[in-house]
């Protein structure tokens, strides 16, 4: 059983066999610029009629496409719960159920609520029953923080700092490093995207890597003079590009390194990746380090922008990094290119920047029919209409005239194969 929430703007997968896509609702288009979090919650059991007793969350920096696993430099996390498992699960159980919050709110499950998706009645009782089953099988843990993070927050807002709104991606950042009391020498961001630079406008450092850093000098999360690595794509830089190459080197306050995969010397993976990373660089080790990954680029509109005000739904995860003795396996596990520099020539003169992550695309109409239940003995095909007013709509290649909803499907084998046809 598997659901794909998917932004609005992308072509859907209908055809897809097992697939249920919930539609956004109304309102989404009005408040939230993208479904851009790439965040999966899976159950994993003996049968599929027994609950789950394997439980996995994933956080991603990359799309759930072929492009972001071949093609491209992500970075993925995760964290597993083995309901059975005797060892100490405290922080991998406070880690999924914070995930659960965030698709209670996404979905809007709980006591049919208006989430930001449409479901229909089956699919609402199917994901209701896998959180509840979730929740009862890993207890609650005292005093432990979770990893993971969004920005769809329920009562626990992270306030609004220096540039950065209430319950941003960027605010939580800062609120989290800055909670550790710790002050660090070395920032390093990276992102595959930054805002699209605007015609006309000043070469200025964009704002969100200056008050990124420059909150955290305030804060006393970083010192003044720390050193701070930007790691970027050059053909998709945006804004940053142009600050990049209309700036004298020695005015530069970041070092601008180069993207890199670990696995390559000389193919040319596109970054993808977006994180946030500080520590302690003592020259022959880099300690005390903390890294945000997650979906939302280092722009206003991924980390800067709150959902409902022209941001985006991100996720990500906030996590504690082992001692590195060889800045060069710290460079590889980033996919930052430590041997070679930046040519300002590698940056073009229009760099693309964030608004060409999502192609040009109209917001999808929802489909008629949202989903189908298939039963095997009576061999019938039921449904609910979404929208009558569409015309020639097909199930299984067969036409369905508005007001119809159900189907004998005589070949009790069909698997329907031929799918939802508009």
């Amino acid at each position: 059983s598997l659901r794909l929430c998917r932004d609005m703007h992308t072509q859907p997968s209908w055809l897809a066999p097992g697939l249920y896509e919930p539609f956004p609702a109304d309102q989404m288009p009005e408040t939230i610029k993208l479904m851009h979090a790439k965040v999966a919650l899976l159950g994993f059991g003996l049968s599929a009629a027994g609950g789950p007793d394997y439980y996995r969350l994933i956080v991603s920096t990359g799309n759930w496409n072929k492009e972001a696993v071949n093609h491209t430099i992500n970075l993925v996390w995760f964290c597993d719960y083995p309901v059975t498992s005797t060892e100490d699960q405290r922080q991998n159980a406070a880690d999924i159920l914070e995930a659960v919050n965030f698709w209670r709110q996404l979905l809007g499950v709980d006591n049919n609520k208006t989430g930001y998706y449409q479901l229909d009645d089956p699919a609402r009782e199917r994901i209701g029953h896998f959180l509840e089953a979730l929740t009862a099988n890993i207890p609650a843990p005292k005093n432990t923080e979770p990893r993971f993070i969004s920005n769809l927050l329920d009562g626990k807002a992270a306030p609004a700092d220096g540039g950065f709104q209430a319950d941003s991606m960027g605010a939580q950042v800062i609120q989290r490093f800055s909670d550790t009391g710790t002050r660090r020498n070395l920032i390093v961001c990276g992102s595959g995207f930054f805002e699209q630079a605007a015609p006309g406008s000043k070469a200025g450092e964009p704002e969100v890597i200056r008050n990124l850093s420059g909150n955290l000098v305030k804060n006393k999360v970083l010192t003044k003079d720390a050193y701070r690595w930007l790691v970027i794509n050059p053909g998709t830089c945006g804004a940053a590009g142009r600050w990049i190459k209309n700036t004298d080197t020695d005015s530069l306050n970041w070092e601008i390194c180069l993207p890199r995969h670990p696995d390559s010397k000389t193919a040319p993976y596109p970054f993808h990746a977006k994180y946030v990373f500080i520590g302690n660089n003592n020259d022959s080790s880099l300690t005390s380090g903390l890294l945000y990954l997650g979906s939302g680029n280092l722009s206003r509109q991924g980390f800067a922008l709150s959902p409902g005000a022209g941001g985006n739904i991100e996720a990500g995860v906030i996590i504690d990094t082992e001692r590195y003795d060889d800045i060069s396996e710290f460079c590889a596990d980033l996919g930052i290119d430590a041997d070679k520099n930046l040519d300002l020539n590698d940056i073009p003169k229009e760099t693309e920047g964030e608004d060409s992550e999502q192609p040009e695309s109209e917001l999808q109409a929802p489909p008629p029919i949202a989903s189908c239940v298939w039963i095997p003995k009576t061999r019938k095909l039921t449904w609910k209409w979404t929208d009558t007013s569409w015309n020639e709509v097909q199930l299984n290649d067969q036409l369905i005239p508005p007001g119809l909803v159900e189907l004998t499907i005589p070949d009790p084998a069909a698997d329907l194969s031929g799918g939802v046809k508009l």
